[in-house]
């Protein structure tokens, strides 16, 4: 038999409020969140990471965040142009998000449904 060794994280980051608004000059998104994490290692620009499924072959992936006041607003690409063959112009798409500090210790998961419109 051999030893495991399991890290227990001290804290954990929590997010809220997820709130996604269009961008007026493009095709792109801006999400924004709130931010709990106790520890204050979360940094200037945490990784958003994201699942996002339009009806076709899911997408996922990580892009950095900026940090203001607890506030954390990340510009979200086009899933249309990200995968132009899984996501019609018009799709209703499941959301699922969650961030990571500078240590790696991942938060909770935020779900929403995002309706992509020509």
């Amino acid at each position: 038999m051999s030893d495991v060794t399991i890290s227990v994280p001290t804290h954990i980051p929590a997010i809220s409020d997820l709130r996604i608004t269009p961008q007026s000059n493009q095709r792109g998104l801006e999400l924004q969140l709130s931010a709990d994490d106790a520890a204050g290692d979360l940094g200037e620009a945490p990784y958003l990471w994201f699942y996002a499924d339009c009806g076709g072959e899911p997408i996922v992936g990580a892009l950095p965040g900026k940090v203001n006041a607890r506030i954390v607003r990340v510009l979200f690409p086009d899933l249309r142009s990200a995968a132009p063959d899984n996501a019609p112009a018009n799709a209703r798409c499941s959301l699922q998000v969650r961030l990571t500090d500078k240590t790696g210790i991942e938060s909770n998961t935020l779900k929403t449904t995002l309706e992509l419109r020509n």
